[in-house]
């Protein structure tokens, strides 16, 4: 028993014809009665009870129908190469969940290009980012700047600024801007931190302004700095992109009156090449960042 036994069986099951399912396969009617009386011999049943030119199922037949269906099917994955050891995973490890930017469409358009790989999307801060690329543990990292570390090839993609999100109710309602003072004053949920690369002491604006940052606590988790804001027991602090998706009332998003921005770089390890799915990844990103993302940052 082949699969060209199931195929011509399921033809003449479906047509409830030879000839038909002769002319459907391309191939003569004596050729496909005789797969039938070949199959019917070899499992000892009978499949059709002959009227003419028409076939009628036996129950042995309407059995059998079930199974050639999935057997056919499963042969055309095998034929086709289609193992699940083809679909390839990519580990992506991502700062301040900066998918929520680049959006679902990027993923659409990489995936449709590369059916094959899997993109696994892995929130991390920057600093364990690094380290993970650096142990080899992941293939690629989009972090922030900036990056001291000599093990990681490092490419700039785009620049985003941070903005503050206050309660309607707070003072700072009031304001069309944000100082750094006001820092000092009010409680900060931040989202980032020192493990994130934002607020390093070495390179922030903020801190270079000589303001004292009050933070109340810092997060990765955006809707935790948003919850702390929405009872207006802090003010928030968070890149433009996560910023733009809040749809509440009760808050207000304000720019600072100072710059204050991150850059965003995609990063692997020097020491490895990159795999020919993490390349292909790599070069996606780099051309979508170049026409979708506005590296001036407005």
């Amino acid at each position: 028993m082949t699969n060209r036994h199931m195929e011509y069986f399921l033809e003449v099951y479906n047509k409830r014809s030879v000839k038909k399912a002769a002319a459907e396969l391309f191939i003569s009617a004596q050729g496909v009665s005789r797969t039938i009386i070949e199959l019917e011999n070899e499992l000892e049943v009978t499949l059709f009870i002959r009227d003419g030119s028409y076939m009628i199922p036996t129950e042995q037949a309407d059995f059998l129908y079930k199974h050639a269906e999935r057997i056919v099917k499963e042969y055309a994955l095998i034929k086709e190469k289609k193992f699940v050891g083809e679909r390839r995973k990519l580990s992506i490890l991502i700062s301040y969940d900066i998918f929520q930017f680049l959006g679902y469409e990027f993923v659409k358009a990489f995936k449709e290009l590369n059916k094959d790989i899997i993109l696994s999307i892995i929130n991390a801060s920057d600093k364990d980012a690094i380290s993970r690329i650096s142990r080899l543990e992941a293939d690629i990292a989009i972090i922030t700047g900036p990056i001291g570390s000599e093990s990681l090839a490092v490419k700039y993609l785009f620049t985003r600024n941070y903005n503050v999100v206050v309660n309607k109710l707070s003072d700072l309602s009031q304001k069309k801007t944000i100082d750094y003072s006001d820092l000092q004053i009010y409680p900060v949920a931040l989202c980032g931190g020192y493990e994130q690369g934002a607020y390093n002491p070495n390179d922030n604006e903020v801190i270079k302004s000589g303001s004292f940052v009050n933070i109340l606590f810092e997060t990765l988790n955006y809707s935790l700095v948003l919850e702390a804001v929405k009872k207006n027991e802090a003010i928030g602090i968070a890149p433009d992109f996560l910023v733009d998706t809040i749809k509440d009332d009760g808050v207000l998003m304000l720019p600072f009156t100072e710059k204050n921005a991150a850059d965003y770089y995609i990063v692997y390890n020097s020491e490895k090449t990159l795999s020919p799915d993490a390349k292909k990844f790599y070069e996606f990103l780099i051309r979508w960042c170049k026409d979708h993302c506005d590296k001036r940052n407005g």
